[in-house]
């Protein structure tokens, strides 16, 4: 007696049609779910910026200069300042930050971390502050804070900077509270100070 063979395996028209089905599905829902991902992230930039700000403007209060709170790699053991809740002698009544600040808390994939002052390297190419105005010259400089945000991309970058700089008209990645390097698709955002 033979054994039945009810069972057949896919077909290639089948295997084709399932694939051409799901690249249209892709296709259709890419343009629609990742300006929401872009969207959250903002959001949850808005807070942080929002969060960090009122942190480095208690330390100055206490401290009277502005802090730094990075962790640039992977193991917080390594290249990790945290002034915000680490306690730093003299007058420091913190923690500033519920914890410390580290890379899971940005909602992109790069480094990121706040720094000062506002002439350090990384707020811009050249390292010369924030044009707060947009007029061209920089008017934020010297003690301050700035969060660096890597691995945002432009999209994110350019509705960071629609939001917190409406209305300053010029190069938008260079001019204002949001400055962008498309180079190392950097953010840096200015926080407080200068």
């Amino acid at each position: 007696m033979r054994p039945s063979c009810d069972s057949r395996g896919f077909t290639l028209l089948e295997i084709v049609v399932v694939i051409g089905v799901l690249a249209v599905l892709t296709a259709t829902l890419v343009p629609v779910v990742a300006p929401l991902l872009d969207q959250a992230k903002i959001t949850q930039t808005l807070r942080l910026i929002e969060t960090l700000r009122k942190s480095c403007n208690m330390f100055y209060e206490d401290m009277h200069t502005f802090p730094t709170e990075l962790e640039l790699q992977d193991n917080p053991t390594v290249a990790a300042v945290h002034q915000l809740t680490q306690p730093q002698g003299g007058t420091w009544k913190g923690p500033y930050l519920e914890n410390p600040y580290a890379r899971t808390d940005s909602p992109c994939e790069g480094y990121t971390g706040v720094f000062r002052p506002l002439t350090a390297a990384p707020s811009d190419a050249g390292g010369l502050g924030f044009d707060l105005d947009g007029d061209g010259t920089e008017e934020a400089t010297g003690d301050g804070a700035f969060l660096v945000l890597m691995g945002c991309g432009s999209r994110i970058a350019q509705r960071m900077n629609a939001l917190l700089d409406a209305g300053i008209l010029g190069a938008w990645d260079r001019r204002g509270r949001v400055e962008y390097d498309a180079g190392l698709d950097r953010v840096a955002v200015y926080l407080t100070g200068g």
